[in-house]
């Protein structure tokens, strides 16, 4: 069955928003076990803010650089991820060395600093 280009996009587009939504709904119960989170079911509107992670924010630098190159270019989805880094949004050490494998101890940014030690950078 040959798929339309409008519908290859509505496909992209709902597999990107699926990831999102999931992403954000989810993030608050990362890490749990079932039990712990069927207790924080009754509460989940209260208490988690639905932000999405750093899981969303590497899709959309993946989405953006094969939107542009029109290709999976490693190298250009790595520029990406550098350009749009939000390190509040709980990437983990090994994505940070991942996204900026040139950054030398001089120019680690503030935000950075805050949330890695210099030996995690040496590693």
């Amino acid at each position: 069955m040959k798929q339309t280009k409008d519908l290859l996009q509505d496909k992209f587009k709902g597999a990107i928003l699926g990831c999102f939504l999931g992403d954000a709904f989810g993030a608050g119960f990362e890490g749990m076990g079932t039990d712990m989170a069927k207790s924080r079911l009754s509460i989940l509107s209260e208490k988690f803010p639905r932000a999405y992670t750093d899981d969303t924010d590497m899709i959309l630098a993946r989405a953006e650089s094969i939107i542009e190159s029109g290709q999976v270019d490693p190298e250009d989805i790595a520029e990406k991820f550098s350009l749009h880094c939000d390190l509040t949004r709980g990437y983990g050490i090994g994505a940070i060395k991942a996204v900026l494998p040139k950054t030398t101890k001089s120019q680690v940014p503030h935000s950075l600093a805050q949330n890695i030690t210099k030996d995690e950078l040496e590693a």
